[in-house]
């Protein structure tokens, strides 16, 4: 992405958008904010998805917008930044009624859900985003499914609803497994650990042996923002059970991962 970027010249590359539906530089700013978010480098994702969205505003190409307003709202949402995803779905609302793009009403059906849970109500966001889920495997996409699962599971243990969002976690894990994209694999196995310890299932072993492979999974690929979250999940739990023997244990994990 980064070779791609310095090669970029918009006034000879500007017109790119039209023949392949996309303007490259901000497809590569977009998908580097993801690169360098997994890497743990969150400044600099915050930094290319700012670059991207201006780029895409200065082309004045509908789906490069979307492109640059999708991914962006998902690096807002992992940094839990609801004003900042609102003002990028109200992008995704103009390119889904002016343009007719339906993929960016499907994306805001996404974040809205998100946005929705962020405010308590757990219930409307899980069936807006069942929804959303289903007109993006209606258009035939699905890429990225594992991530918005992973996001309906989440919502599904907010609700008290622990179990359902296991078995969401399965499905998840199942496509992970069969079409190998596995970007989002160790947050699968950390959402895992953390439904396991909730008083509903009160499984402490089975949560621990998810963080851990949560952790396994975020070093093959050196994702180190992945590994920081899996184990503070491992380190809470070690903390809830009162665990004396772990607690030395737990500091040196989180201060190497998070140094």
């Amino acid at each position: 992405m980064e070779q791609l970027l310095a090669l970029y010249d918009p006034e000879v590359h500007g017109s790119l958008a039209y023949l392949y539906g996309q303007d490259p530089a901000v497809v590569s700013l977009s998908f580097a904010l993801y690169d360098l978010w997994f890497l743990g480098y969150p400044d600099r994702a915050l930094k290319r998805a700012k670059e991207a969205l201006a780029l895409a505003i200065e082309l004045d190409h509908p789906f490069t917008l979307l492109f640059a307003a999708e991914l962006g709202a998902r690096l807002h949402r992992w940094r839990r930044d609801v004003p900042a995803v609102q003002e990028l779905a109200e992008i995704l609302r103009t390119l889904a009624t002016e343009h007719g793009v339906e993929l960016a009403g499907v994306g805001l059906g996404i974040h809205r859900a998100w946005m929705l849970s962020q405010q308590g109500q757990h219930e409307e966001g899980i069936a807006q985003l069942t929804a959303a889920l289903a007109a993006w495997e209606a258009i035939d996409m699905a890429n990225h499914l594992p991530e918005w699962l992973a996001m309906l599971a989440e919502m599904q243990g907010q609700a008290g609803r622990p179990q359902e969002g296991l078995s969401t976690l399965d499905e998840a894990l199942d496509i992970v497994n069969s079409t190998d994209e596995r970007y989002y694999e160790a947050e699968l196995y950390r959402l895992r650990g953390m439904l396991l310890m909730t008083p509903e299932v009160g499984d402490e072993a089975g949560a621990e042996a998810s963080f851990r492979r949560a952790v396994e999974a975020a070093r093959r690929h050196s994702a180190r923002m992945s590994e920081l979250r899996a184990t503070m999940g491992l380190c809470q739990l070690w903390l809830t059970q009162e665990r004396a023997d772990k607690r030395e244990e737990a500091r040196e994990m989180l201060a190497e991962i998070y140094g």
